[in-house]
């Protein structure tokens, strides 16, 4: 989904959901050292890979 950018412009995100759909993004809270290692070595990949499929639509 499409959110706040805080890792990157599209990232799996949870949302609470209402009667009209998404009503707030949530945060994932806090991390793991192992979950933030893993986070952090995939960004870079994940932003490149969002900008590719973003430039083939175009």
């Amino acid at each position: 989904m499409e959110g706040d950018g805080k890792y990157a412009r599209f990232f799996a995100q949870p949302v609470r959901l209402g009667k009209n759909g998404v009503e707030e993004i949530l945060d994932h809270g806090p991390l793991s050292a192992y979950e933030q290692n893993a986070l952090d070595s995939m960004l870079d990949t994940l932003r490149k890979d969002i900008a590719l499929g973003e430039e083939f639509v175009k």
